[in-house]
């Protein structure tokens, strides 16, 4: 933002003289609260009727700057033009009908309906300099005539809230008057019983009232200057009838109660008529925010890709996606037509085959692999077609497929995929081979995604986990003899999943073993037979308690020659349930556990 020198000169002048505006404010409240003070008449404080003062913090500032302005400028006050006669009365009769805020004068509120203007004037002629916007001083002027009129929309609301708020209060209070009334009270004291235990605006009504009767004035003039001073419906209906009742010389006694009586019959039903139209008021939010969200949630499930329409996202770790037609057809995906590859198998010896292509292509393990799996499953299949499309990494892509045939037949089908990068170590294919039975697994993920592992249906956590790099690393599992599952399960931010199975063959030691006797047996020794790996040596040991703790004590080792693999030994047992830990050694290596149980009875 560049300013000139000017217009640093207006920011700073406006600056300094709405600082000196403020402290002329404060000095004039201050001489004004020692003023009230000093006003004592025997040792009491002048008694001035009580106002209800509004609690708009934007008013009550512009009122107290208004004044400081004006008099430090009283010129002003000749040069700008003043209501007067009928139109000054009229201002004067607003300002008694809100309550006067402020304790506001006809002149007090004109000069604060100029001050604001003002105010409201340099506001955005401040933000026109400051971004050298010229063009703003003409909404500056629409500013000012708004600044005008707040003043005047301000006394509106206030008349608008307290009509209401007497209404609410009238009832209560002719009930406690009427009940003062009937416990031996004239009017006069039920009326001050009522201002001294309630602060509300009708005890300040009721308050001027008190004092206009002390200083000599008849009620019924009391009473006029109340219905003048007022717009409320009931209590205007209120005091015509007490004014009545006044000037017929009748009781007052049966006028209140019966008023009292019919205010509580039109606040039930005012309140009743509130209840009703609640409904026609409910309406409009209604529409316009509950039923859209309870559309969205209630159609959610319609309007949310389905997989039977064929827009359910498929999460797939192929970088190449393979999608079979039939031959002689015209293929296009979102509007761009795509080559049909021709996939053949030729067959070579010892039943094993090679796929070629045309157009030729290079091919990636994962798409050889999906070629091979086919034609493994279709057997009797030599040549098919294929489209094939390459996916971006990590990011939705709806494909729109459109598939045309020479007779124009037309087939459409959208495809919506998510390609998310699955690298693990060590895999080159599907299976690998392992000596050892401990085994970790590492690998890389598209970032932001996240990997769970299972190793033969057991969960397998991971030891770190990289969130830029995507880099996961698992902790050690344990293989079993034969061949093992491995599950990695990809998951993206918004959890959408996708596996992959992976198998590792266990060619390390290995060992079988079962007891002879079925489990059961009355003898003091039991038969295990087994198979073991050639040249390794079988530890056997036995489950015992020592201390509460369960351990395993070595009971026999057995060595495997190199040209035997069986093995049987005699282990002696216990009454109740014998539990034993079997497993081979072998430089180094050590052979998966087998874990074997046998129950010696002592009846049948």
């Amino acid at each position: 933002m560049n300013l000139t020198t000017f217009d640093q000169f207006i920011i700073v002048a406006i600056i300094i003289l709405l600082s000196i505006l403020i402290l002329v404010s404060s000095y004039n409240r201050r001489r004004e609260r020692a003023k009230k003070k000093a006003e004592l008449v025997f040792g009491e404080p002048l008694k001035k009727p009580k106002r209800k003062k509004s609690p708009n913090i934007i008013v009550g500032t512009l009122y107290d700057l208004s004044k400081a302005f004006f008099k430090l400028f009283p010129t002003l006050e000749k040069i700008l033009p003043f209501p007067k006669g009928k139109s000054l009365k009229d201002i004067e009769y607003r300002l008694d009908l809100s309550g006067r805020p402020f304790d506001l004068d006809a002149k007090s509120f004109v000069k604060l309906k100029y001050f604001s203007a003002l105010i409201f004037f340099f506001i955005l002629s401040i933000v026109a300099l400051g971004n050298s916007r010229y063009d703003y001083f003409v909404w500056a002027f629409v500013f000012g005539v708004i600044g005008y009129f707040y003043p005047d929309l301000y006394i509106k609301s206030l008349l608008d809230n307290r009509k209401k708020q007497i209404s609410r209060e009238l009832p209560d209070a002719m009930d406690f008057i009427s009940l003062s009334l009937a416990a031996g009270m004239n009017f006069q004291y039920a009326v001050d019983e009522y201002v001294k235990r309630n602060d509300t605006l009708l005890s300040d009504e009721f308050s001027i009232f008190s004092n206009n009767v002390r200083v000599g004035m008849s009620r019924v003039e009391a009473f006029q200057h109340m219905l003048e001073r007022n717009e409320s419906a009931e209590l205007r209906s209120f005091l015509t009838s007490v004014i009545q009742a006044e000037r017929l010389g009748t009781p007052l006694r049966p006028v209140i109660t019966s008023q009292a009586e019919e205010l509580r019959i039109k606040r039930r039903q005012a309140i009743e008529k509130s209840i009703a139209s609640a409904p026609v008021k409910m309406l409009f939010p209604l529409i316009l925010f509950i039923l859209p969200a309870m559309m969205v949630i209630i159609l959610g499930s319609v309007l949310l890709p389905s997989a039977e329409s064929g827009k359910s996202v498929s999460i797939t770790t192929d970088k190449y996606i393979y999608y079979r037609v039939t031959p002689d057809v015209k293929v296009s995906i979102n509007g761009k037509d795509f080559p049909v590859l021709n996939v053949k198998r030729t067959l070579m010896g010892n039943n094993d085959y090679i796929i070629k292509m045309d157009p030729p292509i290079m091919l990636t393990a994962s798409e050889e692999k999906y070629l091979r799996d086919f034609f493994d499953k279709n057997k009797s299949v030599f040549e098919a077609n294929f489209v094939r499309i390459e996916l971006p990494e990590n990011s939705i892509v709806y494909l729109d497929l459109e598939i045309t045939a020479k007779n124009g037949v037309k087939n459409k089908k959208l495809l919506v995929y998510k390609y998310v990068k699955l690298e693990l170590t060590d895999f080159t294919d599907s299976t690998i081979s392992r000596k050892n039975k401990k085994i970790s697994f590492s690998g890389n993920v598209s970032a932001g995604c996240r990997v769970n592992l299972s190793l033969n249906g057991n969960s397998l956590p991971l030891k770190s986990y990289d969130e830029n790099s995507g880099y996961f690393l698992s902790k050690e599992g344990m293989l079993r003899g034969g061949t093992n599952k491995l599950v990695v399960k990809v998951i993206d931010e918004s959890g959408l999943s996708c596996s992959v199975t992976r198998y590792i063959k266990y060619e390390g030691v290995e060992v079988r073993a079962e007891f002879k006797e079925k489990n059961e047996t009355f003898e003091y020794f039991a038969t295990l037979i087994g198979k073991a790996t050639k040249g390794s040596t079988v530890v056997i040991k036995k489950e015992v308690t020592d201390k509460g703790k369960v351990v395993y004590k070595d009971v026999v080792k057995i060595n495997i020659g190199e040209e035997v693999e069986n093995f049987e030994v005699k282990l002696p047992i216990e009454p109740g349930t014998n539990k034993y830990l079997i497993y081979a050694v072998k430089d180094g290596l050590e052979s998966p556990y087998i874990r074997q149980e046998i129950v010696r009875k002592l009846i049948e």
